[in-house]
């Protein structure tokens, strides 16, 4: 997302500073990367944070991990720009901040750019960091000063981004900021949407990327309903494109269903081939409250290819997620939003007889994506916003 929006930009007119590893890959950006040098630790906080993580320790012995300690440091530290990177910042003389917030250690990173610098600044919410309840020891040390910091730094913040309209509503009447949604941009000039319009068996269901918890429960639906089509006489294979890391994790669950064939997750280049290259591409979530709380503003990476792909899309989910909502609101998937076996058997049937009937969606799909998630136009309309930003400011 973040080399897409910024992909036209003039390097010397943008900085970066993260805390990313050094990976080697060539950038004609400068980076600052954040090491312990910037953090001062502000005492009372650590201490008063370690006493709670040691409370709820006691309740929860199994809760705790020694990375812990280290995340107790970091998220109650005050942030200080080493004097050759100020050096560095000044002579760059910044006119405009875009930041991401989430958690107390980035919030404490944007106060100390804002104070030092005094230019106007807006934060892109990538993911539901706000509203999510803890679930970890940690996050329960954590969370509230982190939600008492986000506030603080927010009132101060010309305007959010968000990467949905969902989120954008929600966040708007919680914190009183207009909001621009940014989300999934892709060269849709790479992409030629072609429809495939007659299948052969066997037909070739896919889901590609990542699998946690609530992804595995949409999976394990579809691959129940898959096998017992199979049993009643059809040919359907379901292919997981993902990586090594979810093949191992979930490799006793996958054992379960007779319909599953692993393959490597595509490099982005070859993207296009698998996706277009399968009859169904499904979107898969669980209907628990922990899916509908943690998903209920996201939007996933694989959405815009899936769309471009000229391939069908079936979204399987509860309808209070943004990526099922978002399908229902464009009309370019078909929509199980039940937890209703059946019913999603049967939908998984009637597209392996009447292919040609789903078509329209596949184009449709296209057509929205193009429209509304290509690279250069999401990132002119970005690059406008952030001069308008520097604008007001003057």
């Amino acid at each position: 997302m973040l080399s897409n929006l910024f992909q036209d930009y003039p390097p010397e007119r943008l900085m970066f500073i993260h805390r990313d590893l050094n990976y080697g890959l060539a950038s004609s950006y400068f980076e600052c990367r954040i090491t312990w040098r910037w953090l001062r630790p502000r005492s009372m906080k650590v201490l008063a944070s370690l006493s709670r993580w040691l409370l709820r320790l006691i309740k929860a012995p199994s809760g705790a991990r020694i990375s812990d300690l280290l995340d107790i440091i970091i998220q109650n530290s005050r942030v200080v720009f080493p004097g050759e990177i100020d050096k560095i910042l000044e002579a760059f003389c910044p006119e405009v901040i875009y930041a991401w917030t989430s958690d107390s250690f980035w919030t404490e990173v944007l106060t100390a750019a804002v104070d030092s610098y005094k230019v106007p600044y807006a934060i892109h919410f990538m993911d539901n960091h706000v509203d999510i309840k803890p679930v970890r020891t940690i996050d329960h040390v954590l969370q509230p000063a982190y939600a008492q910091s986000l506030s603080k730094i927010l009132d101060r913040a010309s305007f959010i981004y968000v990467i949905s309209d969902s989120m954008g509503r929600a966040y708007q009447s919680k914190f009183k900021k207009s909001y621009e949604v940014f989300h999934g941009v892709i060269d849709s000039s790479k992409w030629s949407g072609q429809v495939k319009k007659k299948f052969k068996p066997p037909f070739k269901i896919a889901f590609a990327g990542s699998i946690e918890h609530s992804q595995m429960l949409g999976i394990a639906d579809i691959a129940t309903a898959i096998d017992a089509l199979n049993i009643a006489g059809s040919s359907i294979r379901f292919i997981l494109y993902i990586t090594a890391q979810y093949e191992e994790r979930w490799a006793e669950e996958f054992k379960k269903y007779g319909c599953i064939e692993i393959c490597r997750h595509p490099s982005y280049s070859q993207l296009s081939a698998a996706f277009g290259g399968v009859d169904l591409l499904v979107l898969a979530y669980g209907f628990d409250d922990h899916t509908v709380e943690y998903y209920r503003y996201s939007f996933a990476t694989k959405i815009v290819p899936y769309m471009l792909s000229g391939t069908c899309i079936l979204a399987y989910g509860p309808p209070e997620i943004e990526p099922i909502d978002y399908a229902k609101r464009g009309g370019w998937a078909i929509v199980q939003d039940e937890r209703d076996l059946n019913a999603l058997a049967q939908k998984i049937f009637n597209l392996t007889i009447n292919q040609n009937e789903f078509s329209c969606l596949a184009e449709r799909a296209f057509a929205v994506a193009k429209n509304d998630h290509d690279l250069y136009r999401n990132a002119e309309r970005f690059r406008s916003s952030l001069i308008t930003l520097k604008v007001s400011n003057n």
